[in-house]
């Protein structure tokens, strides 16, 4: 897979090897696709000569006995004449099924072939795509980052378990213990941004929201008073009325300013039948929670990537790993945007959208 090669241009020496490496990863994988399709392209062939083959010997064909002759007696008028050929003595079901054994014991071993071949291809295949997916990631997310900003190289030190000294010792369980790590902080992330408001905060939210209607509702009497004339009730524009922005009475927002308390005791009642504050989160505390987990979560991802880089055997990175962990790239740069409603309290970023 090719990556731009303005987004190569900007990583240290360091991120820009562990990209090749695992271009290189994906080259490896296409090549053993190419190789098993080839392979089962021949083994496919050979099974259905085989089972040609079976479907004869099913019935006798090739197999039976030819006999000297026995007498034949002809139609020639006369005297009897006796002609003399060969005579054919059909195979019994034991000579067929001793015919059938080699065969059967070739097609099992090609079907078995041809299985070990297509897992072959599907992990090749699936690591290809999981790889591919996290250089594509990688990719968007360099050219996400602002240009002005250097993507410099993370200083922080590794733990015991991910020591280089230790590298033997990693294992394909010691991998996954530390992915499970990672999965219960993504679902603490998703659990965060799950949480319900506070009642009051929505109540005050709310309340600004019913001010502006109310506002909007108040009918201007000025008129009547100063010069007699008819009160002017508020109208709003209908853009989907047969005669474009026609203005019609704006009934919602003056029974708002006419009922205001009203409404406001019936919409509170409302947020307090369904609110649960004991699950609910503030922005600030959100913010706090979140930043809290972000934080954790790439720590456990670079300890996970100092195992899968220390690993003497095949392992595939997470496409959705974080490209900080991966690239060995500093914390202080834009982290990667997780599918999160609160994506503003979570990042709290500025210079990007929420």
């Amino acid at each position: 897979m090719n990556i731009d090669r303005a987004v190569l241009d900007r990583l240290p020496p360091t991120a820009r090897a562990r990209v090749r490496q695992m271009q290189t990863q994906v080259e490896a994988a296409r090549d053993i696709l190419i190789g098993a399709t080839n392979q089962l392209g021949e083994l496919q062939h050979r099974r259905r000569k085989l089972g040609e083959q079976r479907a004869a010997l099913e019935h006798g064909v090739g197999l039976g006995k030819h006999t000297r002759a026995s007498p034949i007696p002809t139609d020639d008028a006369g005297p009897l004449r006796v002609r003399t050929g060969p005579a054919y003595s059909p195979p019994t079901s034991g000579e067929i099924a001793a015919a059938l054994a080699p065969v059967d014991a070739e097609l099992s071993r090609v079907v078995e072939d041809i299985a070990r071949v297509e897992g072959r291809a599907e992990l090749a295949r699936a690591s290809a795509t999981r790889v591919r997916g996290l250089l594509g990631a990688i990719e968007r997310w360099v050219a996400g980052v602002p240009a002005d900003k250097e993507l410099s190289e993370h200083r922080g030190g590794g733990s015991l378990a991910t020591s280089p000294t230790r590298a033997r010792e990693v294992t394909a369980e010691l991998i996954e213990t530390k992915r499970r790590r990672v999965r219960e902080l993504l679902a603490d992330l998703r659990q965060i941004d799950a949480a319900p408001y506070l009642s009051a905060n929505v109540k005050a939210r709310w309340r600004a929201q019913l001010d502006q209607l109310a506002e909007r509702g108040r009918p201007n009497v000025f008129p009547s008073v100063e010069r007699g004339e008819p009160i002017e009730f508020p109208e709003i524009a209908v853009s989907n009325h047969p005669a474009a922005d026609k203005m019609v009475p704006d009934g919602f927002s003056f029974l708002v300013w006419a009922f205001r308390d009203h409404v406001a005791a019936k919409i509170d009642a409302e947020i307090d039948a369904n609110a649960d504050d004991a699950a609910a989160l503030s922005d600030q505390a959100r913010r706090e929670k979140f930043r809290e987990v972000l934080g954790d979560l790439l720590a456990a991802e670079r300890e996970e990537e100092t195992l899968v880089a220390a690993a003497k055997f095949d392992v595939d990175r997470r496409p959705d790993a974080d490209p900080r962990a991966v690239l060995g790239l500093a914390s202080d740069l834009p982290p990667p945007r997780r599918d999160l409603f609160h994506k503003s309290l979570a990042y709290d970023v500025s210079d990007q959208e929420a």
